[in-house]
């Protein structure tokens, strides 16, 4: 069976000022704050996902492997993507600290290709709307998803090749 893809969202990272509401709606329930994340009373840096932040693939419940498994295109019954073996919330600690470390502001997507055996070999950055392509911020969103441990994807319930992406959109909330 051929590789299968992500094309849909599975985080978004905010930046959020302190006094802003959170969000609603298709942002997801599921928060990471990192309160005066090195802005003093500033700005609050926080990050909402449609899945939870601190939950294993094999935790999620039946209702958030299907929302994962339909971002996907063609999977069979017995077809997984692959997943952070401990979970979303160390990925998305690394990208807030993308903000922190390099002022990014705009929406992009970032893809890995995960082998059979859940190792990051490859990853692709997928600009869009307004993020302006950084090649030090390129190379660190890259790093990010190459450096996590996955549960590999599996294809009629055998470890496959597949990718792994999220979708990240950093923005400054001017509702202060």
């Amino acid at each position: 069976m051929g590789k299968k893809s992500l094309w849909a969202s599975i985080a978004s990272i905010l930046l959020l000022g302190a006094c802003a509401e959170l969000p609603t709606g298709s942002v997801g329930d599921h928060a990471l704050k990192e309160a005066n994340y090195g802005y003093g009373e500033i700005f609050t840096l926080q990050a909402f996902a449609p899945l939870p932040l601190d939950k294993r693939y094999d935790e999620l419940t039946a209702d958030q492997k299907g929302m994962l498994r339909s971002w996907y295109k063609n999977l069979g019954p017995d077809d997984e993507p692959p997943y952070p073996e401990q979970g979303l919330q160390d990925l998305y600690e690394k990208l807030i600290g993308a903000h922190h470390g390099y002022q990014v502001y705009g929406q992009i997507f970032v893809v890995a290709h995960i082998d059979a055996l859940g190792v990051a070999h490859s990853a692709a950055i997928l600009p869009a709307g307004n993020y302006v392509m950084r090649d030090e911020v390129n190379q660190y969103f890259a790093s990010v998803l190459m450096k996590q441990k996955y549960k590999p994807g599996k294809c009629n319930g055998t470890p496959c090749a597949m990718d792994f992406g999220v979708s990240i959109n950093y923005y400054e909330d001017s509702h202060q």
